[in-house]
């Protein structure tokens, strides 16, 4: 056994004391301080005690990480600690008590208590961490309830401890948040994206506390909460429907109204809107129409026009068709010689500049726009387009010029020098750019596209995509019209800068290409060149949940590294379901992309895995968690070391303790070891498996010292 092994070389010189044996990362001062002063004497340290202590920060921390402490040992003196009347010591103890390691020797409830109320806000801090890893749920609600507590630890105590709540006891949280929302809503709503990605979802019992909390705190994120209310979009969108139009609360609501995922959200709109008599609430409808992008809400805008006419141009550059040019060209007095309309005198640039990039460029209305407008006195959007002339192609000569693959180098010739007139030839190109991989008479290799004769063996994976220059040539497109001004497709409306301009149109041409008719390897090329770019959140979610019900295991793999670059909280939700499935390829398609992302907060959702019968999927959730592992998962990690003697999940666990914790493997094991009862049954294998998983970690002088000191464990290992 490791520990037999390992004291067969006791009569070899040792290493000397307090030596990392398995260091992987700096030490923390305020851990080994911890350990030390509380060995020296509690709150009875002086100063020069307390430089000491200090100085043998270091030499603290080593003996413990090395073996030569033994963790029970280390945990009475942090607990020994917790009484010291420096914060700062106080605030490192609670810290390490909070370590994987010391978890199997929990902190007195009637300790930590007084701790949640201590003066010093980092040190309460420190102590509801520390109480929500011992579980202590009640104990902090009760501290949440406290009015008299600092509200920096109230908010604290609300979120850690809502974020571990089970199902049935949502409703009280957010009945909590409501007695001051201003304190807990952001905690609140970090808490329900907690929930999320453990599949724990408001629903509609809990909807008229979530419109009570969106309406009192202004600070909240809208869209983000109407994203965690997805599941129940519907009921609280009836509930939205029949609230009425002189309810103080719609000013705020109507912004959780525009953000829900549900297509019947314009009709909810124009209904307020038809019958609200708030000015103010008019416009923000008007504003919220352009972006829902829904092609009745022109109408509806335009109505509105001589009333709003800022708010309504605001929505009609989204919504913006032939309708608008036409109420836009009567307005600014283009078919007449009466001038400018009076309800548009005061935009008229800006009426003038929508018009303008509404039209083709070689339509009448800018013709006249030109006679009527003087070059000083341009409105900004016409000058950045009149500055950026594109080219005009002619099709059959732009794919006469280019040279093999001739797809891919008309689409880039397009990139460098198109318009808004040209998407959809470019649209057109991108699907027989696919259309040929999926032939197998295109390949990306060594980074180039080349045209290959197909023959019985096919490509591979790697090679069978969209080339990266005939995305980067429709990034180029988009940049373009960013720079011109352009607002089509409305997906430019939303873009930051011209980078980001780029990759949401790419998003968007591959999207309308995803919603046609494709077989499933065309689909799944199209998702995966989907992965790298920034589009419509709703409009992915809504593809991406589609393709999770595919069945076709290629479409359900690329949505799931969709899901993981895009919306990885949905990820983790549907990852939960997935468990309760037998769709594995696709379950463990999804546990390599969180790693891949890193995503640790879906540590737990992944360390859930390790229970699945399924072995590969056990080891896959391993290594997974090597990549997207946080402490919070460690005793899982450490449960399945003492549980399963198979090489592959055991090198994985092991893999992935050491980098989640670094030097503190060695203290977290022997943790384990001198916890287990004796009188378990399972006490010698569990032994005997955690004393393999320290094979190497373990010098002579800790060995020596867990002997001594009688630990249940190396006798066990002596005796095999």
């Amino acid at each position: 056994m490791a520990a037999a092994r390992a004291g067969d070389r006791a009569g070899r010189p040792g290493p000397p004391r307090g030596r990392r044996v398995h260091g992987r990362g700096p030490a923390r001062p305020d851990r080994g301080r911890a350990v030390r002063a509380g060995r020296a004497g509690g709150d009875r340290l002086r100063p020069r005690a307390r430089r000491r202590a200090g100085r043998g920060a270091a030499a603290g921390e080593e003996a413990l990480y090395a073996g030569l402490l033994a963790p029970a040992d280390a945990a009475a003196s942090l607990r020994a600690l917790l009484a010291s009347a420096d914060a700062e010591v106080r605030r490192a103890a609670l810290g390490e008590l909070a370590a994987p390691w010391a978890r199997a020797w929990p902190c007195p409830r009637a300790t930590l208590l007084p701790l949640l109320a201590d003066d010093d806000v980092g040190v309460a801090t420190a102590a509801v961490q520390l109480a929500a890893v011992q579980d202590l749920g009640a104990d902090l609600r009760g501290l949440a309830e406290d009015d008299s507590a600092d509200p920096r630890v109230r908010a604290e105590a609300f979120q850690r401890a809502m974020a571990r709540c089970e199902r049935e006891a949502l409703p009280g949280w957010l009945a909590l948040a409501l007695v001051d929302p201003l304190l807990f809503g952001p905690a609140c709503l970090q808490a329900l994206r907690a929930l999320h990605r453990r599949a724990i979802f408001a629903g509609d019992d809990e909807l008229p506390a979530v419109l009570a909390l969106a309406s009192a705190d202004h600070s909240l994120d809208l869209e983000e909460l109407a994203a965690l209310c997805f599941t129940a979009r519907k009921p609280l969108l009836r509930r939205l429907a029949v609230l009425p139009a002189d309810d103080p609360r719609w000013p705020r609501l109507v912004g959780l109204l525009a953000a829900l995922d549900s297509d019947e959200v314009p009709a909810v709109l124009h209904a307020l809107l038809a019958v609200t008599a708030d000015r103010e609430l008019q416009r923000q409808i008007l504003r919220h129409l352009g972006p829902r992008g829904d092609a009745s809400s022109e109408a509806v805008v335009l109505a509105r026009l001589e009333q709003e006419p800022a708010a309504c141009l605001a929505a009609l550059r989204w919504l913006g068709g032939p309708a608008t040019v036409a109420a836009l060209r009567d307005g600014l007095g283009l078919d007449d010689h009466a001038g400018v309309r009076p309800h548009l005198c005061d935009v008229a640039g800006d009426a003038a500049a929508l018009l303008w990039h509404l039209v083709d460029d070689d339509a009448p209305e800018r013709a006249r726009l030109r006679a009527r407008l003087r070059f000083v006195a341009l409105p900004p959007a016409i000058r950045r387009d009149l500055e950026r002339p594109a080219s005009r192609f002619d099709p059959a000569l732009l794919f006469a010029c280019a040279s093999e693959p001739v797809s891919v180098r008309a689409l880039e010739l397009l990139g460098r020098f198109g318009g808004a007139a040209d998407l959809d030839l470019a649209r057109d190109l991108l699907r027989r750019i696919v259309s040929e991989v999926v032939a197998g008479v295109l390949v990306e290799r060594d980074g180039a596209p080349l045209r290959i004769e197909p023959g019985p063996v096919r490509a591979s994976e790697a090679e069978r995509q969209i080339p990266a220059v005939a995305l980067a040539a429709v990034r180029a497109l988009g940049r373009r019209l960013h720079e011109r001004g352009a607002i089509r497709p409305t997906c430019l409306l939303a873009a930051s800068d011209a980078a980001d301009a780029g990759a949401r149109v790419l998003a968007e041409l591959l999207l309308d290409l995803d919603d046609e008719p494709l077989d499933p390897e065309a689909r799944a090329i199209v998702l995966r060149a989907l992965v790298a770019q920034r589009g419509r959140r709703t409009r992915l979610r809504r593809h991406l949940h589609a393709h999770l019900r595919d069945p076709d295991p290629r479409v359900r793999a690329a949505a799931v590294t969709c899901l993981e670059r895009h919306v990885p909280d949905d990820l983790c939700a549907s990852l939960s379901r997935l468990a309760e499935g037998d769709d594995l390829p696709t379950a463990r398609q999804a546990l390599l992309a969180l790693a891949e992302a890193r995503a640790t907060a879906a540590a737990p959702t992944i360390a859930a895995w390790l229970e699945h019968p399924n072995m590969n999927l056990k080891k896959t959730a391993a290594e997974a968690l090597q990549r997207a592992g946080t402490a919070e998962v460690v005793p899982a990690l450490v449960r399945w070391l003492g549980a399963h003697d198979n090489p592959g999940l055991r090198e994985a666990l092991s893999a992935a303790l050491d980098a989640v914790l670094a030097g503190a493997v060695t203290p977290t094991l022997l943790a384990a070891l001198d916890a287990q009862s004796p009188k378990d049954p399972q006490a010698a294998a569990r032994w005997r498996l955690w004393s393999e998983a320290l094979d190497g970690r373990l010098d002579p002088p800790a060995i020596l010292h867990a002997a001594r000191r009688g630990a249940p464990w190396i006798l066990n290992s002596c005796r095999c």
